[in-house]
């Protein structure tokens, strides 16, 4: 799946998967921390106001979606709607 995300998107992409990343076994975490390597290499190399397009394949694209998903829910857990609705608009640009 090929998706363009601004530096902000992308900010908080990486910030939700990062976050999330303990809350999964050895195995997901390590494809989380090599999908983690590439998306701050693409952060770093974008200029200002710009978009990347970003290439996920299909694992990644999965565990993009499940990080965001519970990221979400767990802000609606604490009782954060504003949180929980900017990480959904982001949600739906992978749906």
């Amino acid at each position: 799946m090929k998706t363009k995300l601004d530096r902000y998107d992308l900010s908080i992409l990486i910030k939700g998967v990062y976050s999330m990343s303990d809350c999964y076994g050895s195995e997901i975490r390590d494809q989380i921390y090599d999908l983690l390597s590439r998306l701050i290499d693409i952060f770093d190399n974008m200029g200002p106001d710009r978009k990347a397009k970003i290439v996920f394949d299909s694992t990644e694209h999965r565990i993009v979606l499940h990080c965001l998903i519970d990221w979400r829910n767990q802000f609606l857990h604490e009782r954060k709607p504003d949180t929980a609705g900017v990480i959904g608009e982001l949600i739906l640009i992978f749906s």
